[in-house]
């Protein structure tokens, strides 16, 4: 199991998503997971704040998350929830018709794991959808000078994947107290596609100078 980084941070965390630069994260969500019936899982599920989005559009929704003080405030929103490590999710093969990850992907050690066990619990045409920060605009080394209607500088250093705490990009937020594991673009798709799943779509969000998020939706043949 992963380093539960966040233990200690829960509330602290929890207002800091309250920033208005996360306002339209949850229109995103419910409309690229789509409806349905059958199980979503929220994986790395965090405080919860996207649970009764899911449950929203029908699903029958389970948070797994591996701090125990994310699910600490996580219980306060939903009941079905699991503590475990994303990359080895206790979960029986081929039993969720969802698998959805928010904000996610730079607290992974490694997302090759993760998209293999997401590919192992989806059922067949089940849907895995990802929404992350953009890996070439935002990190610890790329950052908007100016606001996000500023420029956007890249610095040496993209192609270095180790977890880092200090950077161009890193600032005094959540990244700065939890460290941050960037993913260049072409590592994050290829590992994708390796694990056998079909990506179908590819977004590019935000309304500034240059999109902040990266959503990819991607099908279990």
């Amino acid at each position: 199991m992963v380093d539960a980084r966040y233990d200690g941070l829960a509330e602290w965390y929890d207002d800091y998503l309250k920033q208005p630069l996360y306002d339209d994260v949850p229109e995103h969500v419910y409309r690229l997971v789509g409806s349905g019936t059958g199980l979503c899982i929220d994986a790395g599920c965090g405080t919860g704040i996207h649970l009764g989005i899911l449950a929203s559009r029908g699903w029958t929704v389970v948070g797994i998350d591996v701090s125990t003080d994310q699910l600490r405030l996580a219980s306060r929103r939903w009941r079905s929830l699991v503590q475990g490590d994303v990359g080895r999710m206790p979960f029986s093969d081929a039993c969720a018709s969802r698998v959805v990850s928010v904000l996610t992907l730079t607290d992974f050690d490694d997302v090759d794991p993760f998209f293999h066990e997401a590919k192992r619990i989806l059922s067949p045409d089940g849907l895995l959808v990802v929404i992350s920060i953009h890996p070439c605009f935002v990190g610890p080394f790329a950052k908007m000078e100016g606001g996000p209607d500023g420029v956007a500088m890249v610095y040496p250093g993209y192609w270095t994947t180790d977890r880092v705490f200090e950077g161009p990009g890193i600032g005094s937020g959540v990244r700065s107290r939890v460290g941050v594991r960037h993913v260049p673009l072409s590592e994050l798709l290829n590992k994708l596609l390796a694990s056998g799943l079909q990506l179908e779509r590819v977004e590019e969000l935000g309304e500034g100078t240059v999109p902040w998020l990266l959503a990819l939706r991607a099908r279990k043949p």
